[in-house]
């Protein structure tokens, strides 16, 4: 039994843009650039998201779970 990834990923918290230097003289990419390569990023990688996870990812992860759990017991 295979399980989407993407039902596994949990949703990522919205981007913070921040200034990375306050010296106008630094090169970087405008707000709109960043948007356009992230929307690019994402069009890209979409097929990604609903692709099944293999089986033994899946149990791996369960078996990650389980240690977990037994650990906080």
């Amino acid at each position: 039994m295979s399980t989407p990834i993407d039902t596994l990923l949990t949703p990522a918290s919205p981007v913070q843009e921040t200034d990375v230097s306050d010296d106008a003289t630094t090169p970087g990419l405008g707000a709109d650039v960043q948007k356009h390569i992230g929307n690019l990023l994402k069009v890209s990688f979409q097929d990604l998201l609903t692709e099944p996870v293999p089986d033994r990812f899946s149990q791996l992860l369960e078996q990650l779970e389980q240690a977990e759990k037994s650990k906080v017991k």
